[in-house]
């Protein structure tokens, strides 16, 4: 995989999702010159710990799939999960239509995504969580 095409789906992510230069130095130890330069393509050879640094930002706050934006292959948008607090929110049904649609999701595309390590812990732990609230329900209903 070329430097150019990274730089390329790199530019492309950061245009559809609207990310200015200023965001992304200011959560990140890149300059603020050095990411504009990148997005007006004056720069066609960025070392690799700047790739680096722009695919795990994309990766954990737009998730733009890093192994996609540095190699081509798998996904390019990991899914959209609700967070614990909204998950707890949700209605039974609603929880488990929305906890079926990620499900579905993940068995269609396990590979690429068990490769996230981000992802793969959030599954780790929000299974964790299932499997104690669900032991502490039927604990609930057997003290009833």
């Amino acid at each position: 995989m070329s430097k150019n095409q990274i730089v390329k789906r790199i530019q492309e992510s950061l245009e559809t999702k609207n990310i200015t230069a200023y965001e992304i130095a200011k959560n990140t130890k890149l300059s603020e010159v050095a990411i504009n330069r990148i997005k007006r393509g004056e720069v066609k050879n960025p070392n690799d710990n700047t790739i680096n640094i722009l695919s795990e930002y994309l990766e954990t706050h737009y998730g733009i799939n890093k192994v996609w934006l540095t190699t081509g292959q798998g996904i390019e948008q990991l899914p959209t999960l609700p967070a614990m607090e909204q998950l707890q929110k949700m209605a039974s049904g609603e929880k488990e239509k929305k906890l079926n649609q990620i499900a579905t999701f993940i068995i269609k595309n396990e590979t690429d995504m068990m490769e996230n390590a981000l992802f793969k812990s959030f599954i780790e732990k929000l299974a964790y969580r299932i499997v104690i609230d669900t032991m502490n329900q039927k604990n609930a209903k057997k003290e009833d």
